[in-house]
Order: C-alpha cells, then sequence, then structure tokens
C-alpha cells in the first residue's frame, strides 16, 4: 500500500476526509490512504524506521510484536504480501491486517491487540459481589469465615474464593490485628 504525505489534512483517493478513528485507532494526520496495490511498498519516516528496527533488535519486545514489525519494514522495503506471509510464515490476511493497521494507527498500533481478544474471565462481578456480602453476614459456625465455609455457601470452588478474597481489600481492623500480633 501506498501511503503518502498530506497537504493539508488527509484525504482519501475519493475525496472524502477519514473520520477520526479507524479500528479503534486515532486518525493519523500524516497519511493519505491511497487504494491497496499487490506489491506496492510502504513509504516509512526515518524515526518510524529506526523504531520498528530497536524492537526487532531488541531481546525483550514481545513476539508478537516483532512480527508485527517484520511485516511493516518489509513492505516498506518493496516485497510483495504473498512473499512476506512465506518469509515470517503467516497467512496473507496477517500480512494485510498489520499493514493496514500500521497505516491507520502508526508504530503503537502494532503493540494492541483489537479489543475482545484473550481470554474472558470465568467468574464475573456477581461471584465478587456474592463473597463480598457473605463477608459482612455472621458466619455459620467460628468467629469468622474460613475459605472452605465461604466455598460452600456461596457455591464456589475454594481456589475460586481463595482469589476472589485475595483481590478485597484488607479492612483496617484486621490489618491492625496483624500488626499486633507480629509484635508479639
Amino acid at each position: 500500500m501506498s501511503v503518502a504525505l498530506p497537504s493539508s489534512s488527509p484525504r482519501l483517493t475519493n475525496g472524502h476526509t477519514p473520520s477520526t478513528s479507524i479500528g479503534g485507532c486515532a486518525q493519523s494526520p500524516r497519511a493519505v490512504y491511497q487504494h491497496p496495490v499487490a506489491g506496492a511498498a510502504l513509504i516509512l519516516s526515518e524515526p518510524d524506521r529506526q523504531r520498528l528496527i530497536s524492537w526487532v533488535m531488541a531481546g525483550t519486545t514481545p513476539q508478537r510484536v516483532v512480527k508485527r514489525a517484520r511485516i511493516v519494514l518489509l513492505t516498506a522495503d518493496g516485497l510483495s504480501m504473498r512473499a512476506i506471509a512465506r518469509r515470517l510464515d503467516l497467512s496473507p490476511h496477517t500480512v494485510r491486517l498489520w499493514r493496514q493497521r500500521f497505516q491507520e494507527c502508526g508504530a503503537n498500533g502494532l503493540r494492541r491487540d483489537a479489543p475482545g481478544r484473550g481470554r474472558k474471565p470465568s467468574l464475573g462481578v456477581d461471584a465478587a459481589t456474592r463473597i463480598h456480602g457473605l463477608l459482612n453476614t455472621p458466619p455459620p459456625r467460628g468467629p469468622r469465615w474460613s475459605i472452605r465455609a465461604l466455598a460452600e455457601a456461596s457455591g464456589l470452588s475454594r481456589a475460586s474464593v481463595h482469589r476472589i478474597v485475595r483481590s478485597l481489600p484488607v479492612d483496617a481492623d484486621r490489618r491492625a490485628r496483624r500488626n499486633r500480633r507480629s509484635r508479639l
């Protein structure tokens, strides 16, 4: 895909001004988006090129970001979409996606995944609310709730209850009791 510098404001080749947000990214004011041409090189600014090269060379950059940066660098070097896909062992669709994301969002767009990706939380907010509600009631036996008693009363596993209880803020009187015991 070809990227040209804008004269005043970015315009699509059909004359329309692009919206302020494309694909969840703020619109880049530096690029005019033209119809994709097979094998067309991407014109990179020198700061963008140096930034992408530093990501590729750094040992701490996540590998998914390195692969995305390589896609953009190889596109800027003039390789075709299929050649890049073969070289990086990716599908042409993936190459097209990240090339387009770079044009829409710039280098920072390569670091972000689309919203909705990744593992969904297995326990909802209602489970934490239920545990918090139980903690505010007197326990059925003993002076305080145990993880096992909370799990039985809520219907959740002990591991889930333990995770939820650990994420809750510790109240002040429990902290004070813990501090008194540690001084003795």
